[in-house]
């Protein structure tokens, strides 16, 4: 019973883990393309400072949660060798 259990909380943070993942895929590739609108309004000369400052925030989202989800991904193909 016990391994049963503890076979079932495995799968639970795998799938867990699996979800996370493609939840922070899912708005990373949001950010890029409210990135890509914006960058339009950009180059027509229709964006503001705040907009200029909402580039930035969305560069900088979609670095950081790149890394993230690369790092999750490097520690899944360690946790799937052992």
């Amino acid at each position: 019973m016990a391994l049963k259990l503890q076979l079932l909380t495995a799968i639970k943070a795998r799938a867990q883990s699996e979800l996370d993942a493609l939840v922070l895929t899912t708005r990373i590739e949001d950010a890029k393309g409210e990135l890509a609108a914006l960058r339009s309004r950009e180059d027509a000369g229709d964006l503001g400072d705040d907009g200029s400052k909402e580039i930035r925030d969305l560069q900088r989202f979609i670095q950081d949660a790149s890394a993230k989800a690369g790092e999750e991904i490097t520690q899944k193909r360690e946790c799937l060798r052992h």
